[in-house]
């Protein structure tokens, strides 16, 4: 099974796809929840034939994409500057960012308090914000995973072996190319 991304002009939008190459005898276009495109296709069809298809079904893909896109979260690309909002476990906290001579990251009365030596750059409150995020997802997922696991009967076969937390950038608004959306932004993955 290969990958390979690619792009196609339909009119005045770019259409960005990923081919998935498989043992298949048929050519499948999905248009994920994320407004991403999918293709699965036989292993040996040519580019040109997929984009042939893909062109054929660009009106559908497009029509797909915007449907999915009234659904993702609207939110504008972090700043890490005072007053901002950001979330954390389902709610949403603004952030206060206080001279200090320690760094650190506190959650207080609906605040998240980032202490620095450098309030003013945001550069360093977001390093310290994310570092905090991922700190926490250290303690809160294995607090959830535990919870999980009871309703198994058998949790032990189902215990992840390892706990990942990294960082990822992603397109907002998901795979549709356009000016206002060209910008990253960026989430919290997790792999188990």
């Amino acid at each position: 099974m290969t990958r390979e991304l690619h792009c196609l002009q339909y009119g005045e939008q770019e259409i960005r796809y990923e081919i998935v190459r498989r043992p298949r005898k048929t050519l499948e276009i999905a248009v994920e929840p994320d407004a991403s495109v999918v293709i699965a296709a036989p292993e040996d069809t040519t580019l040109d034939a997929i984009e042939a298809k893909l062109r054929k079904r660009a009106a559908w893909v497009t029509r797909q994409q915007r449907y999915f896109a009234q659904f993702l979260p609207r939110t504008p690309e972090r700043r890490f500057v005072a007053g901002e909002t950001h979330l954390y476990l389902g709610r949403q906290y603004r952030l206060k960012v206080v001279p200090h001579v320690q760094e650190s990251v506190k959650l207080i009365r609906g605040y998240i308090v980032v202490q620095t030596h450098r309030p003013t750059r945001p550069e360093v409150t977001r390093e310290l914000v994310e570092a905090w995020y991922r700190d926490r997802a250290h303690i809160k997922f294995p607090e959830r995973i535990e919870l999980c696991l009871g309703h198994f009967p058998d949790p032990e076969a189902f215990r992840p072996k390892a706990l990942i937390v990294r960082q990822t950038r992603q397109r907002s608004q998901a795979g549709i190319n356009t000016s206002k959306a060209a910008e990253a932004q960026t989430q919290q993955q997790t792999v188990l």
